[in-house]
C-alpha cells in the first residue's frame, strides 16, 4: 500500500539494549490472582490483546510477587473492547478498559487527552534513565515537551542504494543529505535509452509527495501553516513544484507504480503490488535509490548480484507524515498514577520477543 502522506517508518530496533529478556521471568501456570479484597493492595489493570498473554503474564506475577502493596491484573482488550468503539476510536477503547496497557498510539491521539504525561514521572523517578533510551526515541509523540508513551520500538526511516550503480558513477553517497542532493544524485543515475527508461533514480513510497513538498520547503513555503482560507494554490511556486515533480516522474528520475488496467472496468485501474515491482527493479538493477520499507532484503531472500548501502532518509520541517509509536502508556482516567508508573517502569526493564504485534 502506498503511503501517501502517511508514510510508514521502517528499521525495528529493541530500546533496552541491555535489558533482561523474558527467561529471566520464573515461568510457571499458576493463574493470575483476582481483585485484591485488602484495601491495603492496590489493583490496576494492564491492556493488552490475547496473542500477547503468554508474554505478559509471567512479567505481571514477577511484578506481583516483588510488589505485595500492588497488584497487576490482565485485561485482554479483545473480550472487553467493543468492536464498533475499537473501529471508531481505538486508544478511547483502550484506556477505557484498563489502567495500563500495551498499544499503539498515533499524533492525533494525543490531543485527545485519553493518555497521562509520564514525564512527570520519570523526572521524580531517580531510578529510571531516560538515556537508556536510544536518541531521539520520544520524538515522534513528544508534545510541548510530554512524553506520553514509552516505546518498545525505535522506528527510522531509511533510504536504500545499490553501491555497484553508485560506485559505476563515481558517486559517493554522504551519511546525510538533503532531498535536493538526493534528487541531484537520483537525477544523474537515471538512464534512458531514447524513449526506454532503463534504470530509475529513486522511489520514496508515494507518488512523488515527498518530493514536491521538498520543493515547497526548499522555496521557503508552508501550506501546512497557511489558514484554508488565505491558501493560493495559483502562486507561481506551487506550480513551479509541480512541474519540477513531473518532469522527475516523467524522466524516471522518480519511480512510482503504474496503473494496469481493472477487470472489471477498463475506465478504472489498479496500482501494481509495490514490493514486487520494486523488487524486481531492485533486483535487476533498474532502481538506483528506494525506500528500504518496499525492499529490505533478508538472508532467506537469495545472493544480490550487488551490495545495498542505506542511509537515513532525509529530513524535511513540512509534516510528511503521521507518526506513531507502539509502547506502554497510562490512561488519564486511571484512579492509581503511581501505582501503575511503578508497573510500567518495571516494563521497560524487560526486552520484547521481537515486534510483539506480530508485524
Amino acid at each position: 500500500m502506498l503511503r501517501y502522506s502517511n508514510l510508514l517508518l521502517l528499521l525495528s530496533m529493541v530500546l533496552f539494549a541491555c535489558a533482561p529478556v523474558i527467561s529471566d521471568v520464573p515461568q510457571n501456570t499458576t493463574p493470575l490472582p483476582a481483585v485484591a479484597n485488602d484495601t491495603s493492595v492496590t489493583s490496576i489493570t494492564f491492556g493488552a490483546y490475547d496473542q500477547h498473554r503468554d508474554y505478559f503474564e509471567p512479567l505481571i506475577r514477577h511484578f506481583n510477587a516483588e510488589n505485595e502493596d500492588i497488584q497487576v491484573i490482565f485485561v485482554d482488550l479483545g473480550d472487553t473492547v467493543e468492536p464498533q468503539v475499537a473501529s471508531e476510536d481505538p486508544l478511547r477503547a483502550v484506556v477505557s478498559a484498563a489502567d495500563t496497557a500495551f498499544t499503539y498510539v498515533s499524533s492525533e491521539d494525543i490531543a485527545k487527552d485519553y493518555l497521562l504525561d509520564l514525564k512527570p514521572f520519570i523526572d521524580a523517578d531517580a531510578a529510571f534513565d531516560i538515556d537508556d533510551y536510544y536518541p531521539s526515541a520520544f520524538v515522534p509523540l513528544s508534545t510541548d515537551g510530554g512524553l506520553y508513551v514509552l516505546p518498545t520500538i525505535a522506528e527510522a526511516p531509511l533510504i536504500a542504494y545499490n553501491k555497484t550503480l553508485v560506485e559505476q558513477a563515481g558517486i559517493e553517497v554522504p551519511a546525510e543529505l538533503s532531498w535536493s542532493d538526493l534528487h541531484e544524485i537520483a537525477r544523474t543515475l537515471t538512464q534512458r535509452e531514447g524513449s526506454t527508461i532503463e534504470t530509475y533514480g529513486l522511489m520514496t513510497g508515494d507518488l512523488g509527495l515527498v518530493s514536491l513538498l521538498a520543493q515547497l520547503e526548499q522555496a521557503g513555503i508552508d501550506p501546512f501553516a497557511t489558514p484554508r482560507e488565505q491558501l493560493n494554490l495559483e502562486q507561481p511556486v506551487y506550480a513551479d513544484a509541480v512541474e519540477a515533480t513531473q518532469a522527475m516522474l516523467a524522466a524516471g528520475v522518480l519511480w512510482h507504480p503504474k496503473r494496469q488496467p481493472s477487470l472489471f472496468s477498463e475506465e478504472e485501474g489498479f496500482i501494481v503490488s509495490v514490493p514486487d515491482t520494486l523488487s524486481e527493479l531492485a533486483r535487476d538493477q533498474r532502481i538506483a535509490f528506494w525506500d528500504a520499507l518496499y525492499f529490505f532484503p533478508s538472508s532467506n531472500s537469495g545472493a544480490l548480484p550487488f551490495e545495498i548501502g542505506y542511509i537515513p532518509e532525509p529530513t524535511m520541517s513540512l509534516p510528511h507524515y503521521l507518526p506513531d509509536q507502539e509502547g506502554y502508556v497510562m490512561s488519564s482516567g486511571t484512579l492509581h498514577p503511581q501505582a501503575a508508573w511503578r508497573w510500567l517502569s518495571f516494563l521497560v526493564n524487560y526486552m520484547p520477543l521481537g515486534r510483539l504485534s506480530g508485524e
